[in-house]
């Protein structure tokens, strides 16, 4: 496989995370674990995008400083920054592994430290596989509950967050037309900042019946 795909960026990076994804999967990674790589590279994705990098060789260790940067400015804390930092650099790790070219792009940013906490350990409150669970559980309930469009929308929109990572402003912005069928998923077309087209996706078995019955709904 070559390391670069049509020399677009967000071609070659969502080419390269279906692969590692499908990998991870082999390797019984769990359901969160796959989704947390899953929104860490989509957020990867469009940072790249939007700076318009033209090819994987291209991030060094000083552009994915502004990215930890980027990162910074959103509010991030530390962890989820370092976690970004270990999804990247195992991605990249397959990538040199993997692609047919023979280059190793891991070694470029290899050396980007974890950041240091200098603040006094704070115990980090997460939810459980099982709490997960019962999120999904619940969601799906209000959806088959539901039996007006305004009822629906609402735990719809959050499924959609739940299963892609989308942002709520994102989803707020889809339309019919945004969904497009594409192999067996679900091609959805995002509005990201400053105007600039991205996708998501999700597999059409996860939301087909659900996007049938909001259709039917409206």
């Amino acid at each position: 496989m070559k390391l670069d795909k049509q020399n677009e960026i967000d071609k070659t990076i969502q080419f390269w995370q279906k692969l590692f994804i499908d990998e991870l999967n082999t390797q019984n990674k769990s359901f969160n674990t796959i989704k947390t790589y899953n929104r860490v590279l989509n957020e990867f994705k469009e940072f790249c995008y939007i700076e318009e990098v033209s090819s994987l060789k291209d991030v060094n260790k000083y552009f994915f400083n502004s990215y930890i940067d980027y990162l910074k400015q959103k509010g991030l804390s530390n962890n989820t920054i370092n976690l970004h930092i270990a999804t990247i650099k195992h991605f990249f790790k397959y990538i040199s592994e993997n692609n047919t070219d023979y280059i190793d792009i891991l070694s470029n940013i290899d050396k980007i430290k974890k950041i240091k906490d200098n603040q006094k350990h704070k115990e980090i409150i997460t939810f459980t596989s099982l709490e997960w669970d019962r999120i999904k559980g619940e969601l799906l309930r209000s959806l088959d509950k539901a039996k007006s469009y305004n009822r629906y929308t609402k735990p719809f929109a959050l499924f959609l967050i739940y299963h892609t990572g989308m942002r709520a402003d994102e989803v707020l912005h889809l339309k019919r037309e945004s969904f497009e069928v594409e192999d067996d998923v679900y091609k959805i077309k995002i509005k990201g900042k400053g105007d600039k087209e991205r996708f998501n996706y999700i597999s059409i078995d996860v939301i087909k019946e659900y996007l049938d019955k909001l259709y039917k709904l409206q």
